[in-house]
């Protein structure tokens, strides 16, 4: 049985208005998410955020397992490294293994626009500001097209506000106001806590009628007893 993940949207697998409370979470912290197919953990996805608003620093790193009778049907995994400067990316280089298929994607911010280098070619994009599909950057959601890390190409999006939500994570309970980032190949649903504007989930379709799920186990600036919950069972990868 083949089973396959509708991830190309996901670039790190790889996101509030910058006036609204928490764009300071957009300046560095460190997240960790549990990945799940439905009920099943499948793997993990990671964000280290550093540096000040000269040079951001993303390290971004991704490990997706799905098993089928304890035989490895699918593989996927994300290394991703981006600088960023004023809420726009200046820099990238990732590599991705989608199942035994190779993705590379490299560029950098010229005068003129973005030069980027994808395993299908090179190419120039024309743009103020480019960013990928930085979900801990409040920013994004004021963006119109957003860069797929995985595959190199610019995404049209249409991102908008589903208003406050009662977020269960484990023991402890977030208000939450949702986005939905939606795209020709579908939709992201993505969570920020309404009083700091940290990024605290996300949601989206998978193939055959499935939903892959971010859960955190480490968040940026967690109070000691909050983060002590999260993490209670983790094992870093």
């Amino acid at each position: 049985m083949n089973v396959r993940i509708g991830l190309k949207f996901f670039a790190a697998v790889l996101l509030l208005l910058a006036c609204l409370p928490g764009s300071a979470w957009a300046k560095e912290g460190h997240w960790v998410f549990r990945v799940y197919l439905d009920q099943r953990e499948i793997g993990y996805h990671e964000f280290k955020v550093a540096g000040s608003e000269v040079a951001r620093h993303v390290q971004i790193d991704a490990q997706f397992d799905v098993k089928i009778l304890f035989i490895n049907a699918y593989s996927y995994s994300h290394q991703n490294l981006e600088i960023w400067q004023d809420g726009c990316l200046t820099s990238i280089d990732a590599v991705t293994d989608d199942n035994g298929n190779e993705f590379l994607v490299s560029g950098s911010r010229l005068d003129a626009g973005f030069e980027l280098k994808t395993t299908e070619g090179a190419g120039s994009l024309e743009t103020d500001c480019l960013r990928s599909f930085a979900y801990w950057d409040p920013l994004i959601l004021q963006s119109r097209r957003l860069l797929n890390s995985q595959t190199g190409q610019v995404v049209d999006v249409d991102i908008q506000s589903r208003g406050l939500q009662s977020l269960q994570v484990g023991d402890s309970s977030f208000e939450a106001e949702k986005y939905e980032i939606s795209m020709e190949d579908g939709s992201i649903s993505v969570w920020y806590g309404a009083s700091d504007g940290r990024w605290l989930a996300l949601e989206a379709p998978a193939r055959g009628g499935r939903t892959i799920r971010y859960e955190p186990v480490i968040l940026p600036n967690s109070p000691r007893e909050e983060a002590d919950r999260l993490a209670m069972d983790y094992r870093a990868p």
